[in-house]
């Protein structure tokens, strides 16, 4: 994730999630200019006294809903989120520079996610490069707020279906099936996992295991 931001040492970065502090701190071996946002306090007040223990100085930190960004600092040249949102902020891509790069993972709670990186062009065109399946801890907040004419599955429709594709080295297959098997074990009873390999390509589908209602 970290690397797909394509950062420099000027460059200006965002992280949603703070967590226990690592990748802020991973983030500033690289960037002097980290700010990071962490909805749960005492979290955020632990990953602070662990950037203050070990020198990490120039981390700001800050506590609160990251769905919102951090605006008086926008904007960034890289944001990387660490939790998933059903769909992208926009305060977020607002908050992107031109020329800028989102890393997140996006969908719903106990269902296979999509890791995506978002490019911000001029004119606010946005390039979308989706990078493998991922299982995140759900966005909070605001993020879990249903909008104004939708339910809260309305942005998940039951009737999708999600295909991922994973190169494969070639003699790796049983190895990466196993693991595939591993990680998607604890997927939600309402889908069914597919795995097929074609070509040294994994692929990934997730089906409604009943009809919708």
């Amino acid at each position: 994730m970290t690397e797909s931001l394509h950062l420099t040492a000027e460059s200006k970065v965002l992280e949603i999630g703070t967590g226990s502090g690592y990748q802020a701190a991973v983030l500033s071996d690289i960037t002097p200019h980290v700010f990071t946002i962490e909805i749960v306090e005492p979290l955020a007040r632990r990953a602070i006294a662990t950037f203050q223990k070990h020198g990490y100085d120039s981390i700001e930190t800050r506590v609160g809903d990251g769905y919102a960004g951090w605006v008086e600092h926008a904007p960034y040249d890289g944001i990387i989120v660490t939790c998933a949102p059903d769909h992208i902020p926009p305060k977020l891509i607002e908050q992107l520079r031109t020329g800028g790069r989102i890393c997140i993972p996006v969908g719903g709670e106990g269902v296979v996610q999509k890791l995506v990186v978002l490019t911000k062009r001029e004119n606010g065109r946005l390039e979308r490069e989706s990078l493998i399946p991922v299982r995140f801890v759900p966005m909070t907040g605001e993020a879990r707020t249903p909008k104004a004419g939708e339910s809260g599955d309305s942005r998940n429709s039951c009737c999708s279906t999600n295909r991922y594709r994973i190169p494969l080295r070639r003699g790796l297959c049983n190895q990466s099936l196993i693991l595939a098997e591993n990680v998607f074990s604890e997927a939600s009873s309402f889908w069914k996992i597919a795995f097929v390999v074609r070509r040294h390509t994994l692929t990934f589908r997730r089906k409604p295991s009943g009809p919708c209602r």
